[in-house]
C-alpha cells in the first residue's frame, strides 16, 4: 500500500528516463505529490446511423492519456527551485531526444508510486504548463499532460519478435498472411523436408 494511512508511509511520484537497455540516464522525484492526476481512456468505438436503426462498431480500448497538475510547494523557497528543475527535466528530455520511436531511444517514464503503477509516456502534443499567479505568488504551479505510449513491464517493439515455431504453415501461421518471399522460402523449406 503506497498511501499514507497511520500504518503505511506515501510514496511520491517521479519521473525517470531509461535508455533502451532499461538503465537509469536521469530521474525527478516529487517531493510534494500532484494535487491532481487525471487518467483518460478512450474507446475506439465507432457508432453509424441506418436507415432502421444505427450499428455500433467496438474496437476496444483507445489511447489512454494521464494529465497531472499541481505545484512543488513554497518549502522557504526550494519549491520555486524544485518548480525550474522539473520544467528544465522536461525541456532536455524534449529537446535531447526528438525521434518519434522507441528504437534505441531513450524512453520517459512516469511512476506513480502512490497508486502503484508506471507507465512509458510520450508528453502530449498540448504540452505542459508553468504558471505563476499574483494570488499566490511564491507557488508555481505545473499542468503537464501525457499519451501513454505502454506499461513498464511490457517489451518495446524493438523488443519483439515474429519467431516462427514448429513446422511452417502449420498451427496459425499460414502462406496467405506472409509475404512473397517468406512464402517461397517456406516453400523451398517444404520441398527440401520432404
Amino acid at each position: 500500500m503506497a498511501m499514507a494511512d497511520g500504518r503505511y508511509y506515501l510514496d511520491r511520484c517521479a519521473f525517470r528516463v531509461l535508455n533502451s537497455d532499461g538503465s537509469q540516464q536521469n530521474r525527478f522525484d516529487f517531493s510534494i505529490n500532484p494535487q491532481s492526476i487525471q487518467e483518460q481512456t478512450q474507446a475506439r468505438t465507432a457508432y453509424m446511423n441506418t436507415k432502421d436503426w444505427g450499428t455500433v462498431q467496438n474496437f476496444g480500448m483507445g489511447q489512454k492519456s494521464i494529465t497531472i497538475s499541481g505545484t512543488t510547494g513554497w518549502q522557504h523557497g526550494l519549491g520555486i527551485d524544485q518548480a525550474w528543475q522539473l520544467k528544465s527535466f522536461l525541456d532536455t528530455y524534449l529537446n535531447n531526444y526528438p525521434t518519434g520511436t522507441e528504437d534505441n531511444h531513450p524512453v520517459l517514464v512516469f511512476d506513480n508510486y502512490t497508486d502503484n503503477y508506471s507507465y512509458k509516456v510520450a508528453i502530449s502534443p498540448s504540452g505542459y504548463q508553468f504558471s505563476q499567479d499574483v494570488s499566490q505568488a511564491i507557488l508555481v504551479k505545473y499542468t503537464i499532460n501525457m499519451i501513454v505510449i505502454g506499461n513498464t513491464d511490457q517489451a518495446s517493439a524493438s523488443d519483439r519478435t515474429s519467431t516462427l515455431i514448429g513446422r511452417p504453415g502449420e498451427g496459425g501461421m499460414t502462406d496467405g498472411n506472409m509475404s512473397n518471399a517468406t512464402s517461397s522460402a517456406i516453400a523451398n523449406l517444404r520441398r527440401d523436408i520432404r
